[in-house]
């Protein structure tokens, strides 16, 4: 048993949970993926695509109602256009100090007045807000200056061993010191900020906690300088699989027997009647519907394998004629297959018709006894259910016939009721 119990354990541990991901793209503003049911509570995480996050801060949001790529090839692709890259530099003659100087100059204005200016990097006023920029807008701007950053790096390198020849002396070596000091530096941090991110994921990530049997609306929000620029709202609508339903055959441990006289033959004498019971094996067959709980573990509550607190009621297929309930009560654990097979060791609580009183099977029927009735009594016994997923117990619900109107009802016949069959007397 020992050996089993740790097969069982192994399976279970190797169930895991699947990761939890909603995926937007802000680019064209669709809900690429988000959880399709949830077991329990998780933390998901939301992942923004496409932000154009060069330029404007993103928030994310959600409100919750009870019910229920990288994009670096988007950079690349520019290389091979960019009319500033560095492979048209290396033939270059290092110019003197001072050409050196006005060049690494020019090249600076170069790039701040696109920076400054290209409507890829600077959003236009909008009302009392700004435009929101695209992406592919923004990387597109960038492209421009890409290769110019590139030859602002090689000129200032230049400019630095020049500046250390005998020949750059005076005015002109105090005026590259300020410069290094102080516009190539503040240049470099506002450059360097802008390469970071165009290098970047453009992804915009946070965390945020779903529960199962809520609907979710995210929004995610977009900024600049403090005002709204964009805003959209995505609705997520995970089912809940902490509940499945579930039917078929149930072997239980309560019999369904059936009392009744028969004349039988006896040893040297006259043929008597006596108690026979049929129908009375120790398991017998009957249907149950189960509502299915998964385990509020996610070791035990695994996708493919893992276990459920299954209960329901149990429904007498066929047999028995001693006017017991035909319902009764099942419940155990199951264990699941991909949450479309259950297979619950439980205990069934259920009527059952004992034998009447002071008699057992075998003994004569005294002559105008009268009628065998049994003693009905609640029992629990152990039963094994095969219970497979269903979407709901509609088809398992008889369908009622619709009564006659009062007019019809006064020219039907009324049935013949039934009496009970008395047992035969003892000759």
């Amino acid at each position: 048993m020992s050996g089993l119990r740790t097969i069982a354990l192994c399976l279970l541990s190797m169930a895991s949970a699947y990761s939890q991901t909603i995926d937007i793209d802000w680019e064209t503003d669709t809900l690429d993926h988000a959880p399709s049911e949830l077991s329990g509570v998780v933390t998901a995480k939301v992942v923004v695509h496409n932000v154009n996050d060069l330029l404007f801060a993103y928030k994310v949001s959600i409100r919750e109602t009870a019910r229920g790529t990288d994009d670096l090839g988007l950079l690349t692709q520019f290389l091979s256009k960019n009319t500033g890259r560095t492979e048209a530099v290396a033939d270059v003659k290092a110019p003197a100090c001072l050409e050196t100087f006005n060049s690494l100059k020019r090249t600076l204005a170069a790039i701040l007045e696109v920076v400054e200016k290209d409507p890829g990097f600077n959003p236009e006023p909008v009302g009392d807000t700004f435009r929101s920029v695209p992406l592919q807008e923004t990387v597109t701007a960038w492209n421009k200056i890409e290769g110019l950053v590139r030859l602002s790096e090689q000129l200032h390198d230049a400019l630095v061993a020049d500046a250390a020849k005998t020949d750059c002396t005076g005015a002109i070596k105090n005026d590259i010191t300020d410069f290094l000091s102080t516009t190539w530096h503040e240049f470099l941090k506002k450059i360097g900020t802008i390469r970071n991110k165009a290098n970047g994921p453009h992804t915009y990530e946070e965390r945020i906690t779903l529960r199962p049997d809520y609907d979710y609306a995210i929004t995610v929000a977009e900024y600049y300088k403090g005002k709204l620029t964009k805003q959209r709202t995505f609705d997520v609508k995970p089912t809940s699989n902490i509940l499945t339903l579930s039917a078929g055959p149930m072997f239980t441990g309560i019999r369904n027997p059936v009392y009744e006289g028969r004349r039988v033959p006896v040893n040297g004498g006259d043929p008597i009647t006596a108690l026979v019971v049929s129908q009375n094996s120790g398991y017998r067959t009957t249907g149950v519907a189960q509502l299915n709980y998964l385990l509020p573990w996610q070791g035990v509550s695994g996708h493919s394998l893992g276990l459920a607190l299954s209960l329901g009621p149990s429904i007498r297929l066929s047999g028995g004629e001693q006017d017991v309930s035909a319902l009764g009560f099942f419940g155990g654990i199951s264990v699941y297959l991909w949450r479309r097979l259950f297979l619950t060791p439980g205990v069934h609580v259920g009527e059952f018709a004992d034998f009447p009183a002071g008699f057992f099977p075998g003994r004569p029927i005294p002559t105008d006894f009268g009628e065998l009735n049994p003693v009905k009594r609640v029992t629990v016994k152990f039963g094994l259910g095969i219970s497979f997923k269903v979407a709901d117990f509609s088809r398992f619900i008889p369908k009622t016939t619709t009564e006659p109107t009062t007019a019809n009802k006064s020219t039907e016949a009324k049935p013949t009721e039934a009496k009970p069959a008395k047992a035969k007397p003892q000759k």
